[in-house]
């Protein structure tokens, strides 16, 4: 088995229309209004705006580029539990 690389996540945000995230492992689900990644130094990160789009991601390298209109970042932790799993 091959040994996961953990890389350092960066973000750097244009004028709150292009965004470039580093260290992303995969993209878990997106639509026009929200982008869900998973880093790869754990973690996950929540990209909510309006007309958000995938410019391009490179699982290689770790580098995702959205365009849209960013309204929020959010980062939360994987071993949270989620809601559901809280009121079961």
């Amino acid at each position: 088995m091959e040994n996961e690389r953990k890389q350092q996540h960066n973000l750097s945000l244009e004028g709150r229309s292009r965004l470039l995230l580093t260290g992303i492992k995969d993209v878990g689900a997106f639509n026009e209004s929200e982008i869900r990644a998973v880093l790869s130094e754990g973690g996950r990160i929540t990209v909510v705006g309006e007309k958000m789009q995938i410019a391009a991601f490179d699982k290689n390298t770790g580098d995702l580029r959205l365009t849209g209109k960013v309204n929020t970042i959010k980062y939360s932790d994987l071993s949270a539990p989620s809601p559901r799993r809280f009121f079961k």
